[in-house]
């Protein structure tokens, strides 16, 4: 079983969605926070509706990929409770029988993590040097995952929507 970490509500589309996609049974996906940053052509909107979108947003890209569970467990990016979110992704870790983990690089969740046994571990969000692991996408993946973009209502900037190469790159950490 395999759990993406990602601090926002889309990071994770660009850097694993084609992984997903082969096997979506095998993925679970954990949201850190709540995402309130302005929607790119809807700049006005109050926070509320802006997460309501992002959730919908995710219910449905879930739903199209099959992907077995999503949370959000609903943290402030500014005010993220670091023991309140390593208890977190131990219990998410532990009862769902996690092998590897896929995050959304920070400093933080970098150091939970190496400290919750034998995970592998692979990153995105980071400089790529050292160990790598590249997924290679063929067409009918890669359509699929240039499909999401349309999915994807509340991005707050272009540079959020899939970048649409044949490989999903990942750091071994």
């Amino acid at each position: 079983m395999n759990l993406v970490v990602s601090l926002d509500s889309y990071s994770w589309i660009n850097a694993c969605a084609g992984r997903i996609i082969e096997a979506p049974a095998q993925f679970q996906v954990l949201i850190v926070c709540k995402d309130y940053r302005p929607i790119l052509y809807c700049p006005k909107l109050c926070n509320s509706a802006i997460y309501a979108q992002r959730t919908n947003d995710l219910f449905v890209i879930g739903k199209e990929l099959g992907i077995k569970k999503m949370s959000n467990l609903g943290h402030l990016i500014d005010d993220i409770d670091l023991k309140k979110l390593a208890t977190q992704l131990q219990l998410a870790i532990m009862f769902s029988g996690i092998k590897t983990v896929i995050y959304q690089y920070s400093n933080s969740l970098d150091v939970m993590l190496k400290n919750m046994g034998n995970l592998e571990r692979l990153a995105y969000g980071c400089k790529i040097e050292g160990d790598i692991e590249v997924f290679e996408l063929d067409n009918v993946v890669w359509s699929k995952k240039a499909y999401l973009q349309d999915l994807m209502v509340g991005v707050n900037s272009s540079t959020e929507l899939p970048d649409l190469k044949h490989a999903e790159i990942l750091v071994k950490r």
